[in-house]
């Protein structure tokens, strides 16, 4: 973060970290077929961070349906872009 406060996250700060360390580029190829398996408990307790409200308001949920909760929050933010 800007502020350099522990335990404070800009999910725009992350995203453009995440864009430049080229994650967002492997979410694509993953979606594209070329898949590197996480389990979606493990999907969903790295990647929250990036939308905290997609993850508490799921929270009761199965995991996988977590997952699709937080991938819907960021393709809806244009953090990653829908491949339909």
């Amino acid at each position: 973060n800007d502020e350099l406060i522990p335990n404070s996250y800009d999910p725009g700060n992350i995203a453009d970290q995440l864009r430049c360390a080229g994650v967002i580029e492997a979410v694509k190829v993953s979606r594209a077929g070329f898949s590197q398996r996480f389990l979606h408990d493990l999907f969903v307790a790295r990647y929250k961070l990036l939308d905290a409200k997609a993850a508490v308001t799921t929270t009761g949920r199965s995991d996988r349906e977590r997952c699709a909760a937080l991938l819907l929050a960021l393709t809806k933010r244009g953090v990653l872009e829908d491949d339909k």
